[in-house]
């Protein structure tokens, strides 16, 4: 049987580095296939890496997701302070 992190292991090796397109079904067929696995077993393993997020599909392609680190969190804007009430004008007599 196959596990995830098996198909993982072979598309980091295989992938170009700096390549936005991924490794392709059939070269990771071709990397696993020098053990006694069988083709089902790897797409059932490609399916559930895409599934739990392991993995990223474009088209018949895969690739490993790079990990996002989360952005700096923003500044707040300083409190504006309230305009100053206006002074009412004395009545003209």
């Amino acid at each position: 049987m196959v596990k995830v992190d098996d198909v993982v292991a072979v598309i980091r090796k295989l992938q170009a580095p700096g390549s936005t397109k991924g490794v392709s079904r059939v070269a990771i067929k071709a990397a696993l296939s020098i053990t006694s696995v069988t083709p089902a077993q790897i797409n059932l393993a490609l399916r559930r890496g895409v599934a739990n997020g392991k993995l990223t599909q474009i088209k018949d392609s895969f690739k490993v997701p790079t990990p996002k680190s989360k952005p700096a969190p923003r500044k707040k804007a300083p409190a504006k302070k309230k305009a100053a009430p206006k002074k009412k004008k004395s009545e003209i007599k």
